[in-house]
């Protein structure tokens, strides 16, 4: 019988978890907020920077952020697959945030690991 990825590469698949973690720089409440996610293209940068490493240990044949030139938001979908398929729960929740000048609805995405 074949051996899955994720049982062969076990060590690395943590490894790299561990990358998106640290990128990601959650709070207290281990999460973070969209809005600032998406504003920030040097976190954006290193997990895309990280998708060899992904492809190479991870059975992500299916994931859209990394095979596919049209997704919205490819760094999301990447943070959301890795850290699901690595057994974590990925929680969203509505969030206003508040800037200087405006109140803007965006999304609180909480990391929790099961």
């Amino acid at each position: 019988m074949r051996i899955k990825k994720a049982e062969k590469y076990k060590n690395e698949c943590e490894e790299i978890t561990n990358k998106i973690i640290e990128i990601l720089n959650l709070d207290s409440e281990k999460s973070f907020i969209l809005y600032e996610f998406d504003k920030d293209l040097e976190k954006q940068e290193k997990i895309k920077e990280l998708t060899c490493e992904i492809r190479k240990y991870f059975a992500s044949s299916y994931w859209n952020g990394i095979n596919e030139k049209n997704t919205i938001r490819p760094h999301l979908t990447i943070v959301r697959n890795l850290l699901k398929a690595q057994g974590y729960l990925f929680i969203n929740k509505t969030f206003i945030y508040n800037t200087d000048e405006t109140k803007i609805k965006t999304t609180r995405y909480y990391v929790i690991k099961k």
